[in-house]
């Protein structure tokens, strides 16, 4: 994660082209500003709040008033217009009040800075607004509004219009309305006001911030974006303000750890991540939405030892949400991570994008000793430089359905293999550059694995050990890794239970078509009634490395074991086709040599015990 630097200035990012649902780019890739069927709102035309700056340009030649230098004492500006010629000097405890119905035009240079227990009301009405605005009508001729450490909450801007602000001559990250602070934190409250023609942003806050209330602004035509805030402070944005209209259209998010629960609104503009997202606490994203992801960038939900981290981003199919690459380049950013966290982390009707480069996939799961669960449904992991979907093996997919997971470098998904029957046939996983399900294999509990119409890759070391009832069923491909095996023992409690048809075979086979590349499937032991190869080709096993003299091998001691094989093929060994141990407690189906079909093994077809 990158340090909490201010980023504010995105120069990097070039609002060119649309972010639509028809995946349409710049010619360098960039993000625009469009989100439409994607995630974000289709802006309306802003709100008719009054315009207290409509008479700004005939002022500008005949105000007569000004404004002192300095306000010792605490002062009510009349009604009426006023030239500032510096920033005014507040002193402490001093209350700044502007009657409804002010005018007042800074020079270059000036603004108006409230710190400290200084407060600044001004308090217009619909009829009568307030009027901020700059010698000149053109962005940056005046500083802007800033409150620095002010403990009052009674600072207020109500029906004010604030335009031309923002100088960014000597701060690039300037703003029309700034709030900075430190631990101390800064009060302000913005009503039924506008900010535009910001040389910079229309706002600007630190996470820090207390605001006390922001509602029914428009925030429009600034050149920067209509805000640069802290993830702190984003949920003090409402979704009935209007955002768009900026020469870029986003809401900048430039440091990335959020410490307070907190809801996002859905806003007419997308939210562009700077820095990424780290949360320790409960994020609720109000659909629609989309989120831009800056480069190299992550959004981390962590939980355990007391944390409650948690995201839900629970769209629907009218209004989804979106996170995207600011370039539509995969592996641009690194994906959204949950680790060790069992809270209701929920994604529905979301399309992550672009992503996948550090964590792997566009959406990961990992714990490092917790739960990690979460709920996908409706959702698309498309164009990951690694594989759609992540997972480690104490990860959790309650609710996984009608999910599509394509167009990804290494593959829909990649799962332990002792989670991997939660990858349900209602999801789509087809049309990625592999086509696999990456299977790390170690251990299979009781489970049942469908056919997702790919095959299962059995990577990592290949070495399964069945410790439950592992059934598959008609149409399952597993894709054996060389000198990897499938063993089943534990007495009566274990068992493999492959049943097919004729009309859909299970197929377990070798990555490699070489006789001998994986070793065998044993019954070791096993007495489970339930072990069965039925309709299944086992091929390209039989490997001899580790003394198995057949592709499928029962073996047997004081326990015995119970297996029927019917209707298969084996195929393709280095070694024997089926090979059986004795024993007084060895049962297999009487018609085994006869029921199945064996071709081109090595050795016997079947090896029966002496």
């Amino acid at each position: 994660m990158r340090p909490a630097i201010i980023v504010c200035a995105v120069v990097s990012f070039l609002l060119t082209s649309g972010c639509g649902g028809d995946g349409a780019t710049a010619t360098d890739g960039s993000v625009g500003q469009d989100a439409g069927a994607d995630g974000a709102v289709t802006p309306d035309a802003p709100p008719a709040l009054p315009d207290g700056c409509e008479q700004a340009a005939a002022l500008r030649t005949s105000c007569e008033g000004t404004l002192a230098n300095r306000y010792d004492a605490s002062a009510t500006i009349a009604k009426g217009c006023y030239r500032a010629a510096t920033t005014p000097v507040l002193g402490a405890s001093t209350t700044l009040t502007l009657a409804p119905g002010v005018t007042i035009i800074f020079a270059k240079g000036a603004g108006l800075t409230v710190s400290g227990d200084q407060v600044l009301v001004a308090q217009g009405t619909a009829a009568e607004p307030i009027c901020l605005t700059g010698a000149t009508a053109t962005r940056g001729a005046w500083d802007g509004i800033t409150y620095s450490m002010t403990a009052s909450d009674a600072n207020v801007l109500d029906y004010v219009t604030v335009e031309y602000a923002g100088d960014t001559t000597s701060d690039a990250t300037a703003a029309a309305i700034t709030v900075t602070a430190d631990s101390r934190g800064a009060s302000f409250s913005m009503s039924r006001s506008t900010v535009r023609e910001s040389q910079g942003f229309g706002i600007s806050w630190v996470g820090s911030s207390r605001i006390g209330g922001f509602a029914g602004n428009v925030l429009t035509k600034n050149t920067l974006g209509p805000a640069c805030l802290d993830a702190e402070v984003v949920r003090f944005l409402d979704g009935a303000s209007t955002y768009a209209g900026n020469d870029r259209d986003l809401i900048t998010v430039r440091s990335y750890r959020l410490v307070t629960a907190a809801t996002w609104a859905a806003l007419d503009v997308p939210f562009y991540l700077a820095q990424g997202l780290q949360a320790a606490v409960a994020l609720t994203v109000t659909p629609p939405a989309t989120f831009i992801m800056a480069q190299d960038t992550a959004i981390g939900i962590t939980g355990g030892n007391g944390s409650a981290g948690a995201l839900v981003a629970a769209g629907t199919a009218q209004e989804p949400i979106l996170f995207t690459g600011e370039q539509k380049v995969r592996g641009h950013w690194n994906g959204i991570s949950f680790t060790n966290t069992n809270a209701a982390n929920r994604l529905a009707y979301v399309t992550v994008e672009y992503a996948g480069k550090l964590l792997d996939g566009n959406v990961a799961l990992s714990s490092t000793g917790f739960p990690t669960s979460v709920e996908l449904s409706h959702c698309t992991l498309r164009e990951s430089l690694g594989f759609g979907l992540w997972t480690e093996n104490n990860s959790l997919l309650p609710g996984f359905d009608a999910n599509v997971l394509t167009q990804n470098a290494k593959g829909p998904a990649r799962a332990y293999s002792g989670k991997v029957h939660q990858l349900l046939p209602s999801s789509t996983y087809t049309d990625n550059d592999v086509d696999e399900i990456w299977v790390d294999s170690y251990s299979v509990d009781t489970a049942t694995w469908s056919d997702l119409g790919v095959p299962y890759r059995m990577a990592g070391i290949g070495r399964v050990h069945i410790d439950g009832v592992w059934t598959l069923l008609p149409g399952v491909v597993l894709v054996m890794t060389q000198d990897g095996w499938l063993s089943v023992g534990c007495d009566d409690v274990c068992a493999f239970h492959a049943a097919g048809t004729a009309a859909q075979p299970i197929v377990i086979t070798g990555a490699e078509q070489t006789r001998g590349y994986w070793e065998a499937i044993r019954f070791n032991g096993s007495s489970n009634s339930s072990n069965l190869l039925d309709y299944v080709t086992v091929e390209y096993g039989g490997g001899t490395s580790e003394g198995d003299p057949a592709e499928v091998t029962a073996l047997t001691d004081s326990r015995g074991y119970t297996i029927t094989v019917t209707h298969s093929t084996i195929q393709h060994s280095a070694s024997g086709g089926i090979a059986l141990s004795g024993g007084s407690n060895a049962h297999w189906n009487a018609d085994i040599a006869t029921s199945n079909t064996f071709a081109d093994n090595a050795g016997t077809n079947v090896i029966f015990p002496p």
